[in-house]
């Protein structure tokens, strides 16, 4: 991917004028490009010139989170490396953002934010004669950096008696979208969730996807999932889809699993 800058941007406030894509899926922006989880962050030393920006661009960051709603108490703004494990390499120094996704408008708010932000990095360090590209940004939601943990849904007969039913239906819509296409490794039905107070995660149609599927396309995935679920009156049922492998376990009264997503 071309990782150089073709736009100066000069305003005061940045005004939605980016150089480069921001890449938006559910509880993720990012760019130039949606690296592929689980990342490690590592604060290893900045580039002198990052170091001199640095709480510029921190405060300005947090500015525009306020100006979107997007900005608590619990919200993290940092410049750090986020590393590939799988990958010999240092990693790239990136601007990230961990903040709350929120419920109203989140998917336009979060790629308007990525958006501003984008435009604030570029040119804090582009000029008409240096228009390399210097940070990637990456706003994330705490629950894919938090302990994810992995429970079996007990005491609902009543979707144990439906599950065929539901994967069923969740399968055939899989297969009616590009990005999901012949591409399930594994469709499960767990409590997922962030709390380890495990009944108190929702009641979740887990879903591993290879590799390849594109993740920028999931959330119409999950919307038609969703509506179609509430169609057969499962309102309670949350989604959830992932790159991963083969995701194996009994669905009712097994052993409790737990796991972590970085």
């Amino acid at each position: 991917m071309n990782r150089s800058g073709q736009d100066q941007i000069s305003s005061e406030e940045p005004k939605h004028r980016h150089c480069r894509p921001v890449f938006k899926t559910t509880f993720r922006a990012a760019s130039p490009c949606l690296r592929r989880l689980p990342l490690d962050t590592k604060d290893y030393a900045l580039p002198e010139m990052i170091q001199v920006k640095e709480p510029t661009i921190k405060e300005r960051t947090r500015g525009i989170l306020n100006r979107y709603g997007l900005l608590d108490k619990e919200t993290e703004v940092r410049i750090a490396y986020r590393v590939n494990l799988q990958v010999a390499s240092k990693g790239l120094p990136t601007l990230l953002i961990v903040t709350k996704w929120g419920t109203v408008d989140a998917g336009r708010k979060w790629t308007q934010a990525a958006e501003d932000m984008v435009a604030l990095v570029d040119e804090t360090f582009q000029t008409p004669a240096h228009m390399r590209m210097v940070l990637d940004v990456e706003m994330i939601a705490p629950r894919l950096v938090l302990p994810v943990y992995f429970d079996t849904v007990r005491n609902r007969p009543d979707l144990q008696a439906a599950w065929p039913r539901i994967s069923s239906i969740v399968s055939d819509r899989l297969e009616a979208h590009e990005a999901t296409f012949d591409k399930m490794n594994s469709l499960s039905l767990f409590r997922v969730g962030n709390s380890p107070e495990l009944e108190q995660n929702p009641i979740t149609v887990y879903i591993s996807v290879d590799f390849e599927s594109d993740e920028t396309q999931w959330d119409t995935v999950v919307d038609d999932i969703r509506s179609n679920c509430r169609d057969e009156g499962w309102t309670d049922l949350s989604i959830h889809i992932e790159h991963n492998e083969i995701f194996t376990g009994l669905l009712f009264d097994c052993k409790v699993v737990t796991g972590t997503v970085a």
